[in-house]
């Protein structure tokens, strides 16, 4: 996935927070969405929604994917810059039973660096228990 490279490069060599900079800020949304829409098309959902609620000037925002596999089965995801360590994002994943379960099951988390390859798609299917 060539959109999640451009993602996990732009968070390790920015260097910088992303909160009170609009134009690191804007290019974390660009990267961040890309790489949730590809991931939307690999996963073959059957139903799934992309967002981005950008927050205030003193964050990153949030990328948001709620995607179902089949009836009662499906995942969130959101991915933001890390609050205790602004080089890096937060990468969080849990079941949902609908598109509008906003609590989910427990959190899970990636860090940047396992956002490469196919891990990200097989940690997500595992938790699903999908193929």
């Amino acid at each position: 996935m060539k959109q999640q490279t451009a993602l996990h490069n732009f968070m390790r060599v920015n260097g910088k927070s992303l909160s009170y900079n609009a134009q690191l800020k804007a290019q974390f949304k660009t990267l961040s969405m890309a790489y949730l829409r590809k991931l939307k098309s690999e996963l073959q959902f059957t139903e799934c929604k992309v967002s981005f609620n950008a927050g205030g000037i003193a964050v990153s925002g949030d990328a948001h994917l709620m995607g179902m596999f089949s009836n009662g089965i499906g995942v969130y995801i959101t991915i933001n810059e890390s609050w205790n360590n602004r080089n890096s994002m937060t990468f969080l994943f849990r079941t949902i039973k609908n598109m509008k379960d906003y609590t989910g099951g427990p959190n899970n988390y990636f860090n940047d660096e396992h956002l490469q390859g196919e891990v990200v798609m097989n940690n997500i299917k595992s938790l699903c228990n999908v193929s």
